[in-house]
């Protein structure tokens, strides 16, 4: 059964998808275009951000495209839980004061067994890596005043 579509104000998409600073790693920018088109949204309501290597770089390169743009009114800040804190403290610090949406948050599946009791698991240390990443380069942008 199909929904009917209901009509909705224009909007656009702003983005930047990546990995930061990391020797070799790609912008992910047309990965995110790819992603949005998929979804339905138009072409000429996405705009990307592609220049930043880093959340502080991407607040303030944010901040000019939405220069170049004063029709957009609102704007929704869309990252890791994780990163959160971080990303919202840059964004404040160049004057833009996006809506909130934390995704991708972490969790563990805490059925216990004799050998889970037992044996030690991978993935409670990448999470702990996770985190002093986070705690880390908060730390940093705060000593830095990014944030």
């Amino acid at each position: 059964m199909a929904l009917p579509r209901r009509p909705h104000p224009p909007h656009h998409h702003l983005g930047r998808l990546g990995r930061g600073l990391r020797f070799g790693s790609p912008h992910r920018g047309r990965d995110l275009r790819i992603l949005l088109r998929l979804a339905g949204v138009p072409r000429q309501d996405i705009l990307l951000e592609t220049r930043s290597r880093n959340t502080h770089e991407n607040a303030l390169y944010t901040k000019e495209l939405l220069a170049q743009h004063p029709e957009i009114k609102r704007t929704v800040l869309i990252t890791s839980a994780f990163h959160m804190r971080r990303a919202e403290g840059c964004f404040a610090k160049v004057g833009l004061q996006p809506a909130l949406f934390p995704a991708g948050y972490y969790s563990i599946d805490r059925r216990y067994t004799p050998a889970s009791l037992l044996l030690p698991a991978e993935e409670p240390l990448r999470l702990w890596g996770v985190l002093l990443h986070e705690m880390a380069g908060y730390l940093v942008y705060k000593l830095l005043g990014y944030s």
